[in-house]
């Protein structure tokens, strides 16, 4: 649904045309219950790992670092190649100050960032927006000709990231993406 929220189809317009240097995502949630890595990974990493697609295309490799919490995981860094050849991270606390997610891009022209906004108390008040616009194009889609925004085959990208960050984590070492189904990825 990040492809519908207003902050990052403005900071995807922005990043259109131009080349992207390096992609740093963040994501900030305010758990008081632990999680497993896994979970962290498919339930809440694996939006970031679509936003590095959409916005800078396929990523072929994985390298994960987590810091271990009482009886779950308090933080992940993700070091993302791109079939590219460009980098991009995604770090991940579990235990912030409240809910956020950013996304800032290095460009020849400077640091562009999706927003400053201060945390919210909750994810969804996060991306009220970006659910209703996503909900009003899926309906709107029902009577079109063809399928609008992400397709199964981004999703299944995303799981595939997300197997090897798994695994990367497991093991301690960097692991490759098995394929990528939707082709190039980006916009």
């Amino acid at each position: 649904m990040r492809q519908y929220d207003p902050n990052h189809v403005a900071f995807a317009d922005r990043l259109a045309g131009g080349p992207v240097h390096y992609l740093r995502c963040t994501h900030r949630n305010d758990n008081d219950f632990a999680r497993s890595a896994e979970v962290v990974i498919v339930q809440s990493l694996i939006h970031d790992m679509h936003t590095v697609h959409w916005l800078a295309g396929s990523i072929t490799e994985v390298d994960a670092r987590g810091v271990p919490g009482p009886n779950g995981l308090d933080h992940i860094v993700l070091h993302l190649r791109l079939a590219s050849g460009i980098s991009a991270s995604i770090e991940f606390s579990d235990r912030g100050p409240g809910y956020s997610v950013d996304v800032e891009a290095s460009t020849p022209g400077g640091l562009l960032r999706v927003t400053d906004a201060p945390p919210s108390p909750n994810w969804f008040a996060w991306f009220a927006d970006a659910y209703r616009i996503q909900d009003r194009a899926w309906v709107d889609s029902l009577s079109a000709d063809e399928a609008v925004g992400p397709s199964a085959a981004d999703g299944l990208a995303a799981q595939l990231v997300a197997a090897a960050a798994v695994e990367s984590l497991e093991y301690g070492r960097p692991v490759a993406v098995d394929g990528d189904p939707s082709g190039s990825g980006g916009t």
